[in-house]
């Protein structure tokens, strides 16, 4: 068989860069820049509604623990009253009131035992929290020392997130007609707060960032 020719080869590189095939080619290559560009504005958006949305995540959780917060010490204080009267029956009543008007999955006032003494959920009084509860890992790991009053932070109860914020309840003179005064830490006072709200705000933020 006899070779080709080098004019045969030249003839077959002509035909293969005839204006449709250069057209084809051309338009491959536009194509594929094409999906680079629009992968690389993908990641770019991806990756800036991430920051975004974990900078509100961290927003709405700093506005849900000062809000527990600040019901924390309110509730605190309204309770104060009845618990110098030793007047459960009006403790657990404005613990009630109280998780009602602020729509609150559960007010606790616990003791330093972990037995709850008052509840806005009748069927959790005299229970025992068991020290897996974030309130019981909260209270095994406090400094007694600093004296902090309260704080907040994010928990899981039933398989949902919620915000627990928790209020050490100090045996303070006052208290002492009832309390020993060796004892220090008389008990907890247990908000928690569901954060549907927040899952649907960052949710409905998600949306908004890429559309």
């Amino acid at each position: 068989m006899k070779s080709r020719s080098k004019s045969d080869k030249a003839g077959e590189d002509s035909a293969r860069r005839t204006p449709g095939n250069l057209l084809r080619i051309k338009q491959g290559m536009e194509f594929k820049l094409f999906l680079i560009a629009a992968s690389i504005s993908l990641a770019g958006v991806l990756v800036s509604s991430f920051l975004v949305l974990t900078w509100q995540r961290q927003q709405l959780i700093d506005d849900a623990r000062e809000t527990t917060s600040h019901l924390g010490n309110v509730i605190e204080a309204g309770l104060e009253h009845a618990m110098l009267r030793n007047d459960r029956d009006l403790i657990n009543q404005i613990i009630k009131d109280q998780a009602e008007t602020h729509f609150l999955s559960r007010i606790q006032v616990l003791d330093d035992l972990g037995v709850v003494q008052a509840s806005s959920d009748p069927a959790d009084i005299g229970q025992t929290l068991q020290d897996t509860s974030p309130s019981c890992q909260f209270c095994q790991n406090i400094n007694l020392q600093s004296q902090q009053s309260s704080t907040g932070f994010l928990a899981q109860n039933g398989g949902q997130q919620v915000f627990l914020n928790v209020n050490l309840i100090y045996n303070r003179p006052e208290c002492q007609g009832c309390h020993s005064p060796q004892e220090n830490l008389l008990g907890l006072l247990v908000v928690e707060k569901p954060i549907t709200d927040l899952n649907s705000e960052l949710l409905t933020a998600f949306w908004r960032i890429v559309t």
